[in-house]
């Protein structure tokens, strides 16, 4: 990239934490989802997530990395704002993230851009600004890259596509910025 960029948006299901026993990431969002509607507890949805999701093991030297180095970061996802928020924070992570930004708050999903125009709005960045990270070919790098974004697909056996720019691991993402 030309310029330094400043702000990195991660998709959260499949790019943040992933299954630990290999459901895909739509099949376990909409799980917790249900459960969040369901129950007014979020210690059930709590209980499920510490079973069946693990964070990915590079994450966290990544966002520390990234926040040291000045860049913003965001996720965006097709979740429920108030649900997302609290595995986030069940996670320990809710710090490392100037957003979070779902289609439940904008009431629109990541397909229809609008959720990826909220967060460079809300953070003042342009799209020559911002990274796009995520697991969905369809949902995270298509999204991006109409809005003029670079995109970054996490390589899983779920998101073979010849048209992407693959990344096999988030500790990649530092590099891709510029950043030792």
């Amino acid at each position: 990239m030309s310029q330094v960029t400043k702000a990195v948006f991660f998709d959260a299901d499949g790019t943040l934490w992933g299954s630990v026993t290999g459901l895909h990431p739509d099949i376990v969002r909409n799980k917790i989802i249900d459960m969040y509607l369901v129950s007014s507890d979020m210690r059930q949805v709590f209980d499920y997530i510490d079973k069946e999701l693990r964070l990915d093991p590079k994450l966290i030297p990544v966002l520390k990395t990234l926040k040291e180095n000045g860049a913003k970061t965001a996720v965006i996802s097709n979740h429920i704002q108030e649900c997302l928020t609290s595995i986030i924070e069940h996670f320990g992570i809710r710090k490392y993230f100037d957003i979070i930004v779902t289609s439940s708050l904008v009431q629109a999903k990541k397909e229809e851009l609008v959720p990826i125009k909220y967060a460079m709005f809300q953070l003042g960045t342009g799209n020559k600004d911002v990274i796009v990270v995520g697991d969905s070919y369809e949902r995270d790098i298509v999204p991006a890259r109409t809005l003029g974004i670079d995109a970054y697909l996490i390589r899983t056996d779920y998101n073979l596509n010849k048209d992407a720019n693959y990344i096999f691991s988030l500790s990649e993402v530092p590099a891709i910025l510029g950043i030792a």
